[in-house]
C-alpha cells in the first residue's frame, strides 16, 4: 500500500511538472511572433502647381504654409521660386493634412528685372 501511495505521488508530481513546463517560455517564438510587422510607408508628397501672374512674376518666392487653428503657421512647409513664365511646382510632405496658404513675394531678381 505504501508503494502505491508513493507511485501515485510521483505520478501526480510528474504530471504537474509537465504542465508547468508546457507553460514555460523555452525561448521558442510563438507562431504569431514570427510574423513580421508590416513596414511603415510614408505617404507620398503632394505637388502644388500654379502661376504667379499680375503681369508675369519671374523669380518670385513661393512659400506654402500650413494652417493650424485658423492661423497661418510661422514656418512654411516648403519654399521655391517661379520660373521665367511665372510657373511654380512645389511638393509638400505627404504626412501634412489640411488647408494651405500660398504666398508669392518678389525677390531681388524679380525687382531688378534680371530674369
Amino acid at each position: 500500500m505504501a508503494k502505491n501511495k508513493f507511485l501515485i505521488r510521483v505520478s501526480v508530481l510528474a504530471a504537474l511538472l509537465l504542465l508547468i513546463s508546457a507553460c514555460n517560455d523555452s525561448g521558442r517564438p510563438d507562431s504569431f511572433a514570427s510574423i513580421p510587422a508590416a513596414p511603415v510607408i510614408a505617404p507620398p508628397p503632394v505637388t502644388i502647381s500654379g502661376s504667379a501672374v499680375k503681369g508675369i512674376i519671374k523669380g518670385g518666392i513661393v512659400s506654402i504654409f500650413g494652417i493650424t487653428d485658423g492661423q497661418k503657421d510661422s514656418e512654411p512647409l516648403v519654399t521655391g521660386t517661379t520660373d521665367s513664365s511665372g510657373q511654380y511646382s512645389l511638393e509638400i510632405p505627404g504626412d501634412y493634412s489640411g488647408p494651405v496658404i500660398i504666398e508669392i513675394t518678389a525677390s531681388a531678381m524679380t525687382l531688378s528685372g534680371i530674369l
